[in-house]
């Protein structure tokens, strides 16, 4: 999954809005968990529990090193929100 540059900001201002509209107040992360993906080192499973209020949420993704024109970068290939 890949966003062209307008995209990520049409993506962000959503998220924002969606948080302005439930507000709750800053979120706070409680535990953070990163998986390496085999042994290459290029690819790991993140998973994070926060709380906003009293509810507690989770967020999980899958990450891989991809080469950008700066040298080795981490992408976000796969996003779940809970």
């Amino acid at each position: 999954l890949q966003y062209r540059p307008g995209e990520v900001a049409a993506l962000v201002d959503s998220l924002l809005s969606v948080a302005r509209r439930h507000g709750g107040g800053a979120a706070r992360l409680r535990r953070m968990r990163v998986q390496p993906i085999g042994t290459a080192g290029v690819a790991a499973e993140v998973a994070a529990t926060y709380t906003r209020g009293q509810r507690l949420h989770a967020i999980a993704c899958r990450v891989e090193q991809v080469n950008g024109i700066t040298g080795p970068r981490w992408q976000v290939v796969a996003l779940h929100i809970g």
